[in-house]
């Protein structure tokens, strides 16, 4: 009888440690790789006369300068990371109606409706979030 209570109590501890054992296997979440991350802010116009003259040209230049402190830097981050700060970001060019006026500004100056401006994140060189702005500028 002891023999078969020893055994039972052996293939107990043996079951529990192996039960164990397997569901410690690989918890670890893997490293994440960091990519090469940049900012861009861009001026755009579908209409071929405005793209041409001087005057788009010095609005894109004076948008780029409103915005530049942001695209001049570079992040190293991972995904997860971006995401969160993209997160941050995208909620303060929500809530930030500057934007939006200096570009409706700009667009009654040129006189054209289809004025817009997007703010870009780039992993390697490649878009990986965006926000977009289009005039609400709809002529004389």
């Amino acid at each position: 009888m002891k023999k078969y209570l020893y055994t039972l109590l052996f293939m107990a501890v043996a079951l529990i440690s192996a039960a164990t054992l397997a569901s410690c296997g690989d918890d670890d979440e893997p490293v994440s790789r960091k990519n090469k991350f940049t900012l861009t802010f861009e001026v755009n116009t579908n209409n071929p006369e405005v793209r041409e003259s001087a005057a788009y040209k010095t609005v894109v230049a004076n948008m780029q300068a409103e915005i530049q402190e942001q695209t001049k830097r570079e992040f190293y981050l991972t995904d997860t990371e971006a995401d969160h700060e993209w997160g941050k970001l995208e909620f303060a060019l929500r809530s930030n109606y500057g934007i939006q006026t200096l570009l409706d500004n700009y667009a009654k100056l040129l006189n054209d409706k289809t004025l817009s401006c997007s703010f870009k994140m780039l992993k390697e060189g490649k878009v990986y979030q965006h926000y977009d702005w289009k005039t609400n500028y709809y002529g004389l």
